[in-house]
């Protein structure tokens, strides 16, 4: 009578990809990677269109070379920087909630450097916008392939990673749309809005649309189940059997008794217990082995062919613009980009000087 039982109730608990499958691929998925593919948009936009708003704020800001440079690296260094103890976090407190944070706290601090009229602090601003855009790359790709099942994953993240080539258009046709008026509003004292500003608020739009429509999902049932929050995953599953079929779960499976199969954790993912130092300690204690036997040659060769991609595609588009703008200018159309960069920091030195004849 005992064996029965018990084959009784393994037979009603299923594997949550195994449910998922079951309810079917529908408007969860699709309507998720159309957000996944917004806040990319408005996370990679808000990196490269950099490239161009330090030219059009140089004439305000009065730059220079190395603080032009400062500008385009500061969001960078915080989603770097971040990103990691995002993923983390992600998987303590949920990967919607980081989501949520990262894209509304990255969307506010793109409002309020709309604003900004001292590079300084533009910069400082800048460094906490990239920080909570750590918090989406890091939570967006786990979150998206939980809702999948195993087969579709990749497929889902690859067309997720399209919306990078999508955001290479985006850019540089909005800018080009906000910049094409030439207008000024003098607001108070010496601060005037100029056209570049709204570039700005082209990036973070993506990113708040997809933020407040994320605001309707669940969390992962996939992480609920790796924390052993059953009753809560079987309300997210339900949720997603009811907007893609329109039936609950129960109705689909045909069964009013079943239960999830807990997801088995992994042995350095103990974070959920610890906090403080703790948190600071294991984060170090899972990523040690990454440097060993066997994956210690592949996880460096992976980081050095990754940071070869980024520093060829995304360190060169920054600089294009600035190039392209400096080429426009050149008297001789026959020179060189090398000659034109080099002629142009030669005006730049002897304008420096004449500035300081001047003064003296």
């Amino acid at each position: 009578m005992q064996d029965r039982i018990s084959e009784s109730g393994d037979s009603n608990s299923l594997e949550y990809d195994e449910v998922l499958e079951k309810i079917g691929y529908g408007k969860t998925q699709w309507i998720l990677l159309l957000v996944s593919g917004l806040l990319t948009i408005s996370s990679v936009a808000a990196q490269q269109s950099l490239g161009i708003i330090v030219i059009a704020s140089q004439c305000e800001f009065h730059t220079t070379e190395a603080e032009k440079g400062l500008m385009m690296a500061a969001s960078v260094a915080g989603i770097c920087i971040s990103n990691y103890i995002w993923g983390y976090i992600s998987d303590v407190i949920g990967r919607r909630t980081v989501l949520l944070w990262g894209a509304f706290i990255s969307s506010a601090l793109l409002i309020i450097l709309m604003f900004v009229t001292s590079v300084w602090l533009f910069n400082i601003i800048n460094f906490l916008c990239g920080i909570s855009l750590g918090a989406v790359s890091a939570g967006l790709y786990p979150y998206l392939s939980e809702f999948n099942i195993p087969r579709h994953r990749a497929v889902t993240i690859n067309y997720s990673t399209m919306f990078v080539s999508v955001t290479a258009i985006y850019v540089p046709a909005t800018a080009w749309a906000i910049l094409s008026s030439d207008w000024s509003i003098h607001v108070v004292g010496e601060f005037v809005f100029r056209p570049w500003r709204l570039i700005m608020l082209a990036s973070l739009l993506p990113g708040l649309i997809g933020g407040i429509i994320l605001i309707y999902y669940p969390e992962s049932p996939k992480l609920l189940l790796s924390q052993n929050r059953e009753s809560q995953a079987l309300s997210a599953v339900d949720w997603i059997s009811k907007f893609n079929r329109g039936l609950s779960v129960t109705h689909v499976l045909k069964n009013n008794e079943f239960s999830l199969k807990p997801e088995i954790q992994a042995g350095e993912n103990v974070l959920a217990n610890q906090k403080g130092c703790g948190m600071v300690t294991n984060i170090a204690r899972a990523t040690i082995p990454l440097f060993h036997k066997p994956h210690g040659f592949n996880f460096i060769l992976c980081n050095v062919a990754v940071l070869c991609l980024f520093f060829s595609s995304n360190g060169m588009q920054f600089w294009f613009p600035e190039i392209v703008n400096r080429s426009s200018s050149a008297e001789n159309t026959n020179s060189t980009v090398c000659q034109i960069l080099e002629g142009s920091y030669g005006k730049q030195a002897q304008n420096v000087a004449l500035n300081s004849t001047a003064v003296i």
